[in-house]
């Protein structure tokens, strides 16, 4: 009865207790599965609301792609593309409203982002990557003395200055007068003391000629007979009798002229002396070292090259003036074509590379972690190529993410925040204004035409939020599903975005697809123009970013002003496609994260169903047959009740009759 009345064959543990056993587990299981299939329904509505979301914001792009086409025509005025702008910022706001306000439950399907810091630095182990021809901004050296990294550069020293305190003397004024008298030894004897002037004539034993004169190579004052040099003097004022013996005797008599005059200002260009003495040093040309205002001065001849100067210091200044006459065509002549300076001390590089898709005042500066650096020097806004060294010096001083550091001088700026400083500085004493590198310390400093290294993400935030799906089963435990960001921070993110949309080394295909691996002479064309490329798989790298890899490029920009010239337009346009690539792409994505959340409830709905047969085969009374045994038992009950029954009035009918 308690088998029928429940339907169950078991009831308890002390029915069947395997069964029983078997069967709570099944009932376990059932009930998750149910909560499963619940967690799909609503995880499919979470996505379909998100991909219709996206799906809006796709449409809103096509108009934004209209607009930027309108604007990009020169049948449209500066006043249309006005109102053609106003458009486009309010598509754009719309655009970002969708992303922050699209919620289920309270919680934002499209803004979302897996935390993490990003900092974008330079990775110098790509090497040089090398100035395109006929674009070199360090001069070219005759004969390079250093040599390069291995990629076809060559790199060289600046040309050196010595720097002295002075005084100075001038070896073209009319020498001060004194009587010098020189003591003349034989041995270690004294022979006697006599005047001589330059220019007198000496004779020896046999009474033949000679010139006193100083001798060119040694510097020393000598007697000359036209082919030899003899000396008879030191730059001491000693003499010493080397003519064979021989007695010397002078004739004039006159003083010996030895001391020039002190120069009080030296002039920039003026030959100078180091010493008053005439027969001392080697004369030298006056100068002024741009960026310390130190006196410098250049070897012009020598008379005693092996002399040694105590006046001068020990150290140098390199100074080398930049060139940029081969730039006509600015800002186009100038894109990514740099210059690295490498510190012989330290071995770390400073490099600069003009940017021609942004403007000076959002010039960035970028670092690596064994010191290396890199300023991005915006020239979009150059018009004028004799302002390359105004935009070059600003860009350095003013570039985002430069650690702030004093200007050494008005016209200077330190490149390098290293124990060797390297300096840019700015002659604005010529038209055009001339600009230079000058490294005050040794060691020496190498140059080369082009830059050193990529720039590379590290950390940051993924584009996309994770969102689970909870399962029952193994399988299908913290179904790990992608809700992507679409606002425009990552729809167009800049050059320092905060998003990982770089593609790692890995991520690139080990084969190119065929319409990437075949490229047609207008891909050539085109790259070679806007990346300045002229290398295939450099081109199919970029071709393969453009048009397949998922994410946007960095450098985009989606402003109050994107459509309002022809210019901005066309840029505009390419972010535009760039930002639709992405949205298409995460629309496809979430799409497909439905079709997989309707297999998966499928799934849980056809694993309930098996579930609970099976526990419905081992718990569920047979109710057939258990109406079988109770109907038995029951007529066996009643059929013993009545033989009972008539037992008992038998026996009643027996007393009666005894009665």
């Amino acid at each position: 009865l308690k088998k029928i009345s429940s339907g169950m064959r078991v009831t308890g543990a002390g029915d069947d207790a395997s069964a029983y056993s078997i069967s709570e587990r099944m009932q376990v299981r059932i009930r998750g599965l149910s909560q499963c299939g619940n967690n799909t329904k609503t995880g499919k509505d979470l996505l379909t609301l998100a991909e219709r979301a996206v799906n809006e914001q796709v449409q809103i792009a096509q108009r934004l792609k209209e607009i930027a086409l309108k604007a990009t025509d020169d049948t449209y005025s500066d006043v249309d593309r006005a109102v053609l702008q106003s458009e486009t910022t309010h598509m754009l706001m719309e655009i970002n409203a969708i992303s922050y306000d699209t919620n289920y439950n309270g919680m934002p399907l499209l803004s979302g982002a897996v935390e993490g810091d990003i900092k974008t630095v330079l990775d110098p182990s790509a090497g040089v990557q090398d100035n395109l021809a006929g674009k070199d901004i360090a001069p070219q050296p005759a004969a390079p003395n250093i040599s390069g990294s291995g990629r076809g550069i060559t790199g060289y020293t600046p040309t050196p200055y010595s720097y002295s305190n002075g005084p100075f003397y001038d070896p073209t004024a009319t020498p001060v007068s004194t009587l010098i008298n020189f003591t003349f030894t034989s041995g270690s004897g004294r022979v006697g003391t006599n005047a001589f002037s330059i220019g007198s004539t000496v004779y020896d034993r046999n009474n033949n000629p000679y010139t006193v004169q100083v001798d060119p190579s040694s510097g020393l004052v000598s007697a000359y007979n036209g082919t030899t040099y003899t000396p008879i003097m030191d730059n001491a004022g000693n003499g010493y009798n080397s003519l064979t013996g021989a007695t010397v005797r002078a004739t004039g008599m006159t003083p010996y002229n030895c001391d020039y005059p002190q120069i009080a200002t030296p002039t920039v260009g003026q030959p100078v002396l180091t010493s008053s003495k005439a027969p001392a040093g080697a004369i030298y040309e006056y100068n002024v070292e741009p960026y310390s205002g130190k006196s410098t001065i250049t070897k012009l001849s020598s008379m005693n090259p092996n002399v040694y100067d105590p006046n001068l210091y020990s150290g140098n200044i390199y100074s080398e003036k930049l060139d940029f006459s081969w730039a006509s065509n600015v800002p186009t002549d100038l894109a990514k074509q740099g210059l690295s300076l490498l510190c012989g001390g330290c071995g770390q590089f400073v490099s600069f590379r003009f940017d021609d898709t942004i403007t000076n005042a959002n010039s960035e500066y970028y670092d690596s972690p064994d010191g290396s650096e890199l300023y991005v020097i915006g020239v979009s806004d150059l018009t004028n190529a004799s302002d390359i060294p105004q935009f070059l010096m600003d860009g350095v001083k003013n570039a985002i993410g430069r650690p702030s550091t004093a200007s050494p001088a008005a016209n200077a700026v330190a490149l390098a925040n290293t124990g060797h400083p390297i300096y840019l500085y700015m002659d604005t004493n010529v038209t055009p204004n001339e600009i230079y590198v000058h490294k005050p310390t040794t060691p020496t400093l190498v140059m080369y035409n082009g830059t050193i290294g990529e720039l590379v993400s590290q950390g940051g935030m993924k584009p996309y939020q994770d969102f689970y799906i909870q399962g029952d089963t193994k399988s299908s435990l913290e179904t790990r599903l992608q809700l992507p960001n679409t606002t425009l921070d990552m729809l167009f993110p800049d050059r320092k975005s905060r998003f990982q949309v770089d593609p790692a080394p890995s991520d690139y295909p080990t084969e190119w697809p065929k319409d990437i691996q075949e490229l047609s002479d207008y891909d050539r064309k085109y790259y070679s123009e806007k990346y300045h490329l002229d290398n295939d798989e450099a081109i199919r790298r970029e071709k393969w970013l453009d048009e397949i890899w998922p994410y946007p490029r960095r450098g985009a920009t989606a402003s109050a002003s994107c459509v309002l010239t022809r210019k901005d337009a066309n840029k505009f346009l390419e972010d535009i496609d760039q930002a639709l690539k992405y949205l298409l792409h995460a629309a496809t994505n979430l799409g497909a994260q439905c079709q997989r959340m309707d297999a998966m409830g499928e799934n849980v709905v056809t694993g309930n169903e098996n579930t609970q047969a099976s526990e419905s085969a081992i718990r569920d009374a047979d109710m057939a047959k258990e109406m079988v045994t109770y109907t038995k038992n029951n007529v066996l009950s009643q059929t013993a009740q009545s033989m009972l029954s008539q037992a008992n009035q038998n026996s009643s009918g027996i007393l009666d009759i005894l009665q």
